[in-house]
């Protein structure tokens, strides 16, 4: 239980940061959420307050491989940054790995 509360608070704190470039190294400051699909994120986001829908949920994201949550300290590589009015997400992979994964960029400086 300790974890989810944590990753809910993680997903609840995504504001404002600068944009990061393609190819730009960054690192994670904070425990960070990530998803090999976007839809999948997004649906992380809309069950955040539905504790019920989203344990179970993300248990299965997680176990399956589609989810992880990249710890303090984790290098990544911006493939893409997209930013639209208040919402940003990002596109990245670990620096030694090929995989990409959807994120926040308020994860990361």
């Amino acid at each position: 239980m300790k974890l989810i509360v944590v990753i809910i608070v993680a997903l609840t704190t995504c504001g404002a940061v600068q944009a990061h470039s393609p190819g730009q190294r960054v690192i994670a400051t904070a425990a960070a959420v990530a998803c090999k699909s976007w839809p999948t994120l997004k649906t992380l986001g809309e069950l955040m307050g539905d504790p019920a829908r989203f344990a179970p949920f993300w248990r299965e994201q997680k176990g399956s491989g589609e989810c992880r949550t990249f710890p303090v300290g984790t290098a990544m590589i911006v493939d893409e940054d997209l930013r639209a009015g208040q919402k940003a997400i990002m596109r990245a992979h670990p620096v030694e790995e090929k995989g990409q994964y959807w994120t926040y960029p308020s994860y990361f400086k």
